[in-house]
């Protein structure tokens, strides 16, 4: 396996990563904020 194709696939693992914690951390974020204001 090259370099290149290596670095290119963990660009892609990284941006999955980072998408997914942000679909996951909206939410989360809105419902504690809810919360606290409850």
């Amino acid at each position: 396996m090259s370099a290149a194709r290596l670095f290119r696939l963990a660009d892609k693992v990284v941006m999955t990563a980072i998408t997914a914690a942000l679909i996951v951390a909206v939410p989360v974020s809105a419902v504690a904020f809810v919360a606290q204001t409850l």
